[in-house]
């Protein structure tokens, strides 16, 4: 059962996501952390007798997050690599807090936790909400005041509500197991709304509003029951569908590929840059060694078509690798039909075995036996 999202009052429940998150993870769990930034969370988290295995974009934070994580893995979460990186690990929970919404593909990153979760295993999110009474007077100011953090981030890709939240977990095959909300009231948050410019009516109207001051969803998840891996399915007749390692693999490759491209562009710009100021200082030093000056000249040509051999070769890159991130996401999407269709048949042959055991079924077949015998006399 969804519980109700927790208030100010409430001394069990703090008014703080990552309060929520300490207390839903426990302890003494193996903790996946999403988006662990400089890992304040994961020392929390930590020294709650966990063992925390960071994951971050930032390469910048590596070092930090080494002294609060157990282990430590900077990658790119849109890269749908990071399955394949852990490979071999389960884990217990797997916190995602105020990550998912700056991803462009939440949907097949959520869908691939599912792989990384032990039996049992829970996901923890927590998600801006997008129709706080501040952002709703904003609107009707014509405004969407984009900032730096808060509920209209600038780098928000998705935005939620109550009921995309819902949407947003069972579309991926998880159930919400509990589901709270942080609260700010009207004219608190970062947006600056000043009450006093509004008619009172239109105020009175917002704040009585469901969610009206919902600033947060803190939401535990577990797998939906019959998803193909989970351990309350026991029909292990049928294939189970795995993730395209193909694919996977080549897109590790390619992104090695660019980044080694994106590298050697970034040494011959540089290097473009010191012939051209060496040139510079020839010409202005009246070009007292012709020979000089000429080979400059040829090196520095050299390196203005290595340059855009160089460039040419990243516009590629790019280009396969949208290509194979598109067949990755059909995959997947195919990925989820499969496992749709196979749920539907486990829940058929379910039915058909009812049938088949039930009372009634014995006697229509004991009854019809006679006509059932002449019909294979007479055929």
């Amino acid at each position: 059962m969804e519980s109700h999202y927790a208030t100010q009052v409430d001394p069990e429940r703090p008014n703080n996501s990552h309060s929520f998150v300490v207390q839903l993870v426990g302890s003494g769990k193996r903790v996946l952390e999403l988006g662990a930034a400089s890992g304040y969370v994961s020392e929390v988290l930590r020294s709650r007798g966990n063992h925390v295995t960071a994951v971050e974009y930032d390469a910048t934070c590596a070092e930090e997050l080494a002294s609060r994580a157990d282990e430590v893995l900077i990658t790119d979460l849109d890269w749908l690599t990071f399955v394949n990186d852990l490979r071999g690990k389960t884990f217990d929970v797997i916190v995602a807090g105020d990550v998912l919404e700056h991803t462009t593909r939440a949907d097949l990153i959520l869908r691939q936790l599912r792989y990384l979760l032990a039996p049992n295993g829970y996901v923890v999110v927590t998600l801006p909400h997008i129709a706080h009474g501040d952002v709703r007077l904003a609107l009707l100011d014509g405004r969407f005041p984009y900032s730096d953090t808060g509920l209209l981030d600038r780098t928000h890709l998705r935005f939620f509500t109550r009921e995309l939240v819902r949407e947003f977990f069972v579309s991926n095959g998880f159930e919400i197991g509990e589901m709270y909300g942080t609260t700010a009231p009207l004219g608190t948050t970062e947006l600056g709304i000043d009450l006093t410019t509004y008619p009172s009516e239109i105020v009175r109207t917002i704040m009585e509003a469901p969610d009206s001051d919902v600033y947060q969803f803190v939401v535990k998840a577990l797998p939906a029951e019959l998803l193909p891996g989970h351990p309350s399915l026991d029909d292990s007749s049928q294939p189970v569908p795995t993730s395209p390692e193909s694919l996977v693999s080549e897109l590790v490759a390619l992104r090695q590929t660019l980044t080694d491209t994106q590298n050697e562009a970034r040494l011959l710009r540089n290097s473009l840059a010191r012939l051209e100021d060496e040139n510079r200082t020839l010409q202005a030093e009246g070009l007292h060694s012709r020979d000089s000056y000429l080979g400059v000249l040829a090196e520095l040509g050299e390196y203005k078509a290595r340059v855009l051999v160089a460039e040419k070769n990243r516009e590629e890159t790019m280009t396969r690798l949208v290509n194979e991130m598109t067949r990755a996401y059909t995959a997947e999407t195919r990925l989820a039909e499969v496992e749709d269709e196979r749920r539907k048949a486990i829940l058929v042959r379910q039915e058909l075995k009812s049938i088949y055991n039930s009372r009634t079924w014995r006697v229509g077949r004991l009854a019809t036996a006679p006509v059932r015998a002449i019909k294979k006399l007479l055929s």
